[in-house]
């Protein structure tokens, strides 16, 4: 049940981080070139400095948000039950 209990807070916690870190993206996106992030990086019309400048940007927005996500989840399992949340490994 534990389990059970750990991957749907995990899956939630990514859901509502991955949004954010869209957010953030578009944001940042928006200030440093004046446009909006491209809605797909794979159109033609996209230039290649463009698409690429997005994945990186985007890709390390979601990463970061990732174990944001995942370490919080974490901490908030340890508070709630004073167990390390089931499938984490201390070191």
């Amino acid at each position: 049940m534990k389990k059970f209990v750990w991957k749907g807070l995990v899956s939630l916690v990514t859901f509502l981080a991955a949004a954010a870190a869209r957010n953030v993206a578009t944001s940042a996106w928006s200030k440093v070139s004046d446009t909006e992030g491209p809605v797909n990086p794979a159109d033609e019309s996209v230039s290649w400095p463009a698409a690429t400048g997005w994945a990186l940007l985007a890709g390390a927005a979601g990463g970061i948000a990732r174990v944001l996500g995942r370490r919080g989840s974490a901490a908030a399992w340890k508070t709630a039950t004073g167990e390390t949340a089931p499938g984490i490994q201390t070191a």
